[in-house]
């Protein structure tokens, strides 16, 4: 008894030295959760646990998204404002002590406001990157103005040379870029630009200013080419061009007139330079995908800037001899665009420097020969399109072609006399580019007969016209027949239904003008033979329908 109860009161002992052990762990365990944030048993217990509702869940999001707008508004957004603002202050400064009539303590306070930036910007760049980032792009800009009023803007420059400023001034522009580079950020590699051209204003000197704006063009298209920085070389076609304008109307920047330039000083050369290298985007190749609209879009851009451009010299300097102009910009824009169709796939844009070189050759045309002679020409001209579109495959060339035949044959019908030669030309040429679209329909992907109806449509009625304005009054019935019976036979060689249609209508208006007009004043002996020629063709015609028809239906019987 004695040993089982000294065994019982051992066991005991036992149970409670290891609760006292497992109390003591759970005193650690809470001590070190309460440091954690977590206080009190009620926290600890599951029961007291809950999951919050939907709405509470959604109302944390939003306020973590206005806790993100607003901490984003105030780095990026303040620390921008703080940027300019300091900036202007650091400009009001210099320009109050440039008033007080010091002369170098502007750029004394310049150079010292840039130093002071620079070492924050230095020994911050890690506790605050998007502040110091500003910063930097601040002080260059900074160092541009300090540069700048060297010679620019003052009274008693420093700095006597404008030339030796403005290559000062590239050293914060190259610092830019460099940055601009290092660091992926498109807005200053076009504040870069921006400031090329605009130093290229300040130095005024037509040469070189003309070479600086090839240069920025340069640089946009090597930052295109390596980074697709799509938005800054869109920025920089237009920039270039209206600094150009600017140039070209005095640079009233630099306190010039606003007037056109007395002489042309070959300014165009650098135009068709900046074209040429804006437009080799299309055959380059690049790092990065370029989004196919944007080789549409600087198409665009750069043909309109270019043509205004073009057009303001030419009324100004080249108002007597601007084919000269017109044929290199035909040249240039036909082996481009048989460049861009070969070497590319781009849609559009071939076709587009097509019709424009073809719209340039137009012009020249009209330079050289006036009128009316230049409606015979343009009209000849209108094969060779079709003809190029052919082989381009484009109904884009066919539609463009098919407008600008029409609009000419009717400028021609109502503004010049007629003359006969020309009438068939266009007859002709009608009937050739009809016959054109019909031969290689395929290779246009044409879906409907609509434009080879156009042409078809015209063909006829230019023919008659031309008979008309050409033949003896008593041999225009006789004539109009004969044609008849030219599409008639056209029809059986060709296999084609519409020319039979075509001479159906000749018919009819040929009935139609003798009922109207030979019947009144043509003499027994000639009424005879035209109504005995008409009575010919029509029972030919009727016989040939009577036939085929029943041989149409033997087959169908078969």
């Amino acid at each position: 008894m004695k040993e089982n109860e000294l065994k019982e009161s051992g066991t005991i002992g036992e149970i409670l030295e290891q609760i006292n052990t497992l109390t003591n762990r759970v005193s650690v365990l809470e001590k070190a959760i309460a440091k954690v944030g977590f206080q009190g048993s009620a926290t600890r217990h599951p029961s007291n646990l809950s999951v919050k509702p939907a709405y509470s869940q959604a109302e944390d999001v939003k306020q973590e998204g206005e806790s993100w707008l607003e901490s984003k508004l105030g780095e990026i957004g303040l620390g921008l404002l703080g940027n300019v603002v300091l900036l202007f202050c650091i400009i009001f400064l210099m320009t109050y002590t440039q008033n007080l009539g010091y002369r170098l303590w502007p750029s004394i306070i310049g150079f010292a406001s840039l130093s002071a930036i620079l070492i924050f910007s230095n020994f911050n760049r890690n506790s605050f990157p998007v502040l110091t980032k500003m910063l930097s792009v601040s002080s260059f800009l900074l160092a541009y103005y300090i540069l700048l009023r060297l010679h620019f803007f003052v009274e008693d420059p420093i700095i006597g040379s404008p030339g030796l400023v403005v290559g000062l001034l590239f050293i914060p522009i190259g610092f830019l870029l460099y940055y601009a580079v290092k660091n992926k950020l498109e807005l200053v590699a076009t504040l870069a630009i921006l400031l090329i051209v605009i130093s290229a204003l300040f130095l005024n000197l037509v040469h070189p200013t003309l070479i600086l704006f090839v240069v920025a063009a340069v640089v946009s298209l090597y930052l295109l080419r390596q980074f697709s920085w799509q938005n800054m070389f869109i920025i920089s076609i237009f920039v270039v061009y209206i600094c150009h304008a600017i140039w070209m109307w005095g640079n009233p920047i630099m306190g010039g007139d606003g007037k056109l330039l007395a002489t042309h000083h070959f300014n165009i050369i650098y135009l068709f330079i900046y074209g040429s290298i804006f437009s080799s985007t299309l055959i380059l190749k690049y790092k990065n995908p370029i989004v196919a609209n944007l080789f549409i879009a600087i198409t665009l851009i750069n043909a309109f800037c270019f043509s205004l451009i073009i057009l303001a010299n030419i009324l100004a300097f080249y108002e007597s001899d601007y084919m000269l102009i017109f044929i290199l910009i035909s040249v240039y824009c036909l082996v481009f665009s048989a460049l861009i169709k070969l070497k590319t796939s781009i849609l559009f844009v071939p076709d587009f420097y097509a019709c424009f070189g073809f719209m340039a050759i137009s012009v020249a045309v009209y330079g050289y020969f006036g009128f009316p002679d230049t409606y015979q020409l343009l009209a000849l001209q209108s094969l060779l399109v079709a003809s190029m579109a052919l082989w381009f495959r484009s109904r884009i060339i066919v539609v463009a072609n098919t407008f600008l035949f029409v609009s000419i044959l009717i400028a021609y019908l109502f503004i010049e006399e007629s003359q006969s030669s020309i009438n068939f030309t266009f007859a002709i040429v009608a009937l050739v580019s009809a016959r054109l679209l019909n031969w290689k329909k395929e290779r246009l992907t044409l879906k409907t007969e609509f434009f080879r109806n156009i042409y078809l449509l015209l063909a006829l009625g230019m023919l008659l016209y031309a008979l008309h304005g050409s033949m003896p009054d008593k041999y225009i019935s006789l004539s109009w027949i004969a044609s008849a019976g030219l599409f008639f036979l056209l029809s059986v060689l060709l296999k084609n239904v519409k020319y039979r249609w075509l001479g159906i209508v000749a018919i009819l208006a040929t009935i139609i003008y003798l009922l109207v007009v030979d019947l009144a004043k043509m003499d027994i002996g000639y009424r005879i033979v035209v109504f005995l020629f008409l009575a010919v063709l029509s029972i030919s015609i009727s016989v040939y329908y009577t036939k085929r028809a029943k041989k149409k239906n033997n087959t169908i019987s078969t």
